[in-house]
């Protein structure tokens, strides 16, 4: 199962949602304004991808 962190009322979520399952993508939503991810999970994400940290 895929864990889909989403904001439901944004419509790209929506869209990526259907998306999903059109796909038959089985996901576990996350509604990222009432359970936002920890620093630590969203660092972890940042290594996994290989892609660089930047600082804003």
């Amino acid at each position: 199962m895929t864990t889909f962190y989403w904001y439901p009322k944004c419509s790209t979520c929506q869209r990526a949602h259907q998306e999903l399952d059109a796909l038959g993508v089985s996901v576990q939503e996350i509604d990222l304004k009432t359970t936002p991810p920890k620093a630590e999970l969203i660092l972890s994400w940042l290594e996994t991808s290989g892609f660089d940290k930047k600082k804003f």
